[in-house]
């Protein structure tokens, strides 16, 4: 069966969409390293601020290989977030804390929340400023009931995390753990010569007796059912935090480095781009005009311009999502084979049957998939984030949905579109139907000549005999009012072609 000449024009359209994202992400890789000079100590500042992801993990890596090319005093990450990505938090955490020179210290200039605490552990010392926060780090998810902290599977990889970077840098692994996970109760207790120790409960109880007659005093600094958030100031004391400064000046004279030369690496304007990408309302925008688009390009046959721009917008929204560690492979695979299935649908099988049903299915659950990750959140405020992306695709569906029935509309009564709009045929062209479909067989129609009332994609109608009918070609595409004839019946199917 030949494939229509718009199937041909989609595919194409679709396969130069993908090969332009190819050649943007391609650009991605591009590195500028900055001059500096000799005559003085250089800091290099790397900022990471907003939704831990996978792009940022991605630009995490890329600037701290700048950064110790640069032969750097000190690597300063600032640090900005309410949270992300569990799975990218790990691996940005496991970058810097990879890093075995030049120094690097995590800035917390206001808040470093669930993937971000982590990310900071990662430093080898810890500064915050007066109004900074730094902790809750337990792994949430979603449910029925709305936010739900998991349980002790889920957490004990992010705790391993913790413990991990807070036995090598010198933090207190049991207030570090605490942050993770609310079942843990944190003792400090003073020994007689003074010193000071962070244990669980737990610990405590199993000390010695002659160990608890040397300690003098204990108390509760995180109870259990809590998650622990610590002030500055609480940081400070913890032993957490190495300083608290006012601002990034205060902190390099903390490191004896006053006047150096600080070279700032920023995303770059790909990275940026992927992640203003998949920002929620620009994601929906993206979503609405690619829903619109392959609308119009059934409703305008032979157009084109709307399939493409249609096609593009979607591979721009996976794109993005894929590069950004939310959308896997086995997602963009199934919402491809669901525009396929639609595709068959649409142009070779007439009516709307289980082919069509599958596909728009595939399509939606690709969509909703892409939108929520399949690893875990930590942070309450995240899951507000997938919360509101899961809303806005609803919102944009909706709105499809209702510009739709607008177009159809308004359409038909714009000039020059309105001739090529395919819409239902008007009933006045049929005073002898009573609608259209066959109610008996039909095999005294072969021969005969009609004229097409839809496009034939192949499936249509047309007027036949003073009836309106459902008709089909064998696979050829026929403009509405062409001059169709009848060449077979098969049972209810009639099969036409362009009359000669």
């Amino acid at each position: 069966m030949s494939i229509p000449g718009k199937s041909a024009n989609f595919v194409s359209a679709l396969l130069a969409a993908v090969f332009a994202l190819f050649a943007v992400s391609a650009l991605a890789a591009e590195k500028t390293a900055p001059s500096t000079g000799a005559d003085r100590p250089t800091v290099v500042l790397i900022p990471l601020e907003g939704f831990i992801d996978k792009g940022l993990y991605d630009s995490v890596k890329r600037r701290t290989a700048e950064a110790e090319a640069l032969d750097p005093a000190m690597i300063v990450f600032r640090i900005d977030t309410y949270g992300g990505l569990v799975d990218a938090a790990i691996e940005i955490t496991d970058e810097i804390g990879g890093i075995e020179a030049p120094k690097t210290v995590a800035f917390v200039p206001t808040k470093a929340f669930s993937a971000g605490a982590m990310i900071a552990m990662g430093a080898r010392e810890i500064v915050l400023t007066p109004n900074s926060s730094i902790g809750d780090a337990a792994p949430v998810a979603t449910g029925p009931e709305g936010p739900k902290i998991l349980g002790e599977k889920m957490q004990s990889p992010v705790r391993n995390m913790f413990r991990k970077y807070a036995q090598r840098n010198g933090y207190p692994d049991a207030l570090v753990e605490a942050m993770v996970s609310p079942d843990i109760e944190v003792l400090e207790i003073t020994y007689k010569d003074g010193t000071k120790k962070y244990i669980t409960s737990g610990a405590f109880d199993d000390l010695t007796e002659a160990e608890k007659a040397n300690v003098d005093k204990k108390r509760v600094v995180v109870r259990e059912g809590e998650i622990l958030t610590a002030t500055a100031t609480e940081a400070l004391d913890y032993g957490i935090a190495r300083f608290v400064v006012k601002d990034l000046d205060e902190l390099l004279a903390k490191y004896s480095l006053s006047g150096a030369r600080i070279v700032t690496l920023d995303v770059n304007w790909s990275e940026e781009l992927v992640r203003r990408l998949n920002h929620p309302i620009v994601a929906s925008l993206i979503l609405l005009v690619g829903i619109m688009g392959i609308y119009m390009e059934f409703k305008i046959p032979g157009f084109g311009l709307p399939g493409t721009v249609g096609v593009i917008c979607f591979a721009v929204f996976f794109f993005s999502k894929h590069l950004s560690g939310m959308a896997q492979n086995w997602e963009i695979l199934l919402f491809i084979v669901g525009l396929v299935l639609l595709g068959i649908e649409i142009f070779l099988i007439p009516g709307f049957g289980i082919t069509g049903f599958l596909g728009a299915t595939f399509v939606v659950v690709a969509l909703v998939m892409a939108l929520v990750p399949s690893h875990i959140t930590p942070a309450p405020l995240d899951v507000d984030f997938l919360a509101k992306s899961g809303a806005q695709l609803v919102a944009t569906l909706i709105a499809a949905f209702s510009l739709a029935v607008l177009l159809a509309k308004v359409l038909p009564k714009v000039p020059v579109v309105g001739k090529f709009y395919l819409g239902a045929p008007e009933q006045a062209r049929v005073p002898h139907s009573e609608g259209a479909g066959l109610t008996e067989d039909k095999g005294n129609l072969v021969g005969k000549v009609g004229r097409a009332q839809t496009l034939l994609r192949p499936a249509g109608r047309a007027i036949i005999d003073g009836e309106l009918l459902d008709v089909t070609t064998r696979g050829d595409v026929i403009a509405k009012d062409t001059l169709v004839e009848v060449i077979d019946t098969k049972g209810n199917n009639i099969i036409v072609k362009k009359a000669t």
